[in-house]
């Protein structure tokens, strides 16, 4: 068996991102902290959100570990640094990281099973959000990726697409990673989304930090803010992290 520090050194379990879809662009926001193999007594800061030839996109769950050698930011930087219209590009990104994604689960799945029960099994696996603009229409894409278990193996299989804009000018908020707070806040302040109409960035702010209140354990600063319009991504808040 191999030591948890190497097989789950880049496995970011507390991530909290929130994106804001409006008819005038895409705001998306994630807290600093990342809890690597579990480890809470020794928390690191992180960028969560990254920015690739006009597309801005962010990670929750299984981002990447050292031992197995899979890193999905890589595989997203690449697929994203074509021609091809946005939709290619991340149906690129699908076709190209399913494979290495199932293998690095599985490498870990062999090697430390105890681990795999633990942050793996019956939890999302990947989940990505990709924002952009395609002509004068703001964009965004989120998938999610779980596990699909045989006897001797298992696969990554994408269980979740969602597309925005989806037919209505009202702001959407997607919430990724841990977001309990969040979703009950939403639940019970539906004139939030006037709110994330008129600030997004304000908003999304606001959700992030409620998220920090709740779980300060795992989630926590520094915050990053990255806004999609017409000219491209632009940084609202950047911490030294994102630099």
């Amino acid at each position: 068996m191999i030591p948890l520090a190497a097989a789950f050194g880049y496995l970011v379990t507390a991530t909290t991102i929130v994106a804001i879809w409006t008819p005038s662009g895409v705001v998306i926001g994630a807290d600093g902290k990342a809890i690597r193999g579990g480890d809470l007594a020794e928390p690191e800061t992180t960028c969560k959100i990254h920015v690739q030839n006009g597309i801005a996109f962010a990670f929750t769950d299984f981002v990447g570990s050292p031992y197995s050698g899979f890193f999905a930011e890589g595989y997203a930087t690449k697929a994203l640094s074509g021609a091809e219209p946005f939709e290619r590009k991340v149906i690129e990104f699908e076709r190209t990281v399913s494979e290495p994604l199932s293998e690095a689960v599985n490498t870990i799945r062999t090697t430390n099973p105890q681990g795999y029960e633990r942050d793996f099994r019956g939890k999302s696996l990947l989940q990505v959000v990709f924002a952009a603009f395609d002509g004068d229409t703001p964009k965004m894409k989120y998938i999610r990726f779980d596990i699909e278990e045989t006897q001797t193996a298992v696969r990554a299989t994408i269980t979740l697409r969602c597309e925005f804009p989806s037919g209505s000018d009202v702001p959407t908020v997607w919430a990724l990673g841990r977001n309990s707070a969040i979703s009950a806040y939403l639940k019970a302040n539906s004139s939030f989304y006037d709110a994330a109409l008129r600030d997004p960035k304000k908003a999304i702010q606001m959700l992030i930090e409620l998220e920090i209140k709740a779980e300060p354990d795992w989630v926590g600063y520094p915050m990053s803010v990255v806004q999609v319009s017409k000219d491209g991504p632009i940084w609202l808040e950047r911490p030294p992290e994102c630099r």
